[in-house]
């Protein structure tokens, strides 16, 4: 069986990542902040023995930079599309209709995203079609398939909190059997930022080893 699992994420440049972090964080700290919880995501993949790995990165003309933070294990993709919907349905379709028997993709906004949960995303593809991680604001986490239905992204509200309730009802409507797994939060405002440190004080020093570590280096731990 070949599990493959994609990442989805924008090169941390100043004034292109994090935005709605500032004018609380600068666009320097807050490109750090989106750096370092990429670089906790990316562990995960890592930790996976049995994926094949792949980074989805936009914009164009990043490569180099983001070849430097992948692992030797990742593949590099470019993003293709004018939006979320037609970027996902890309890389879906360009895996699943390649062999690929499972297909995962996370985001880099959720660092404390856990391997075991990304497993468990893959072993619901054993008795399901789709799986999705959903978000506290509405959106999801992650998003996983076994086979590519034509047309599932297609009239998804996206950044609303409609897009979760959204997909799985267009997946209802193709006749998929869908797993929802339990939720999780991404961190794109202050508020979210304020939750991770609370919750990382509260978890072992291996958890988002590397978003405490620049959190920490931005004083924002004792705050």
């Amino acid at each position: 069986m070949m599990r493959h699992l994609i990442v989805f994420a924008k090169t941390p440049h100043p004034g292109r990542v994090k935005t709605r972090l500032t004018p609380h964080v600068s666009p320097d700290e807050a490109a750090a902040l989106a750096r370092a919880f990429l670089q906790d995501v990316l562990a995960i993949g890592e930790s996976l023995p049995d994926c094949d790995l792949t980074l989805a990165y936009t914009p164009r003309g990043t490569r180099p930079e983001m070849r430097g933070m992948a692992g030797s294990r990742w593949r590099l993709r470019l993003q293709r599309g004018r939006d979320l919907g037609e970027r996902l349905s890309d890389a879906f379709a360009s895996h699943l209709l390649r062999g690929a028997d499972r297909v995962v993709i996370i985001g880099s906004d959720s660092p404390l995203l856990t391997a075991d949960r990304v497993r468990e995303a893959f072993e619901a593809l054993d008795r399901a079609d789709l799986v999705i991680g959903p978000c506290d604001d509405g959106g999801y986490y992650l998003l996983g398939l076994r086979r590519w239905p034509r047309g599932l992204l297609q009239d998804i509200r996206w950044s609303t909190d409609q897009a979760c309730p959204d997909t799985l009802a267009q997946a209802a409507r193709l006749g998929l059997e869908s797993a929802v797994l339990g939720g999780e939060y991404d961190v794109d405002d202050v508020g979210g930022l304020a939750r991770l440190i609370n919750d990382l004080r509260a978890l072992p020093a291996s958890r988002a080893p590397c978003a405490r570590a620049e959190l920490m280096r931005q004083g924002r731990w004792d705050r």
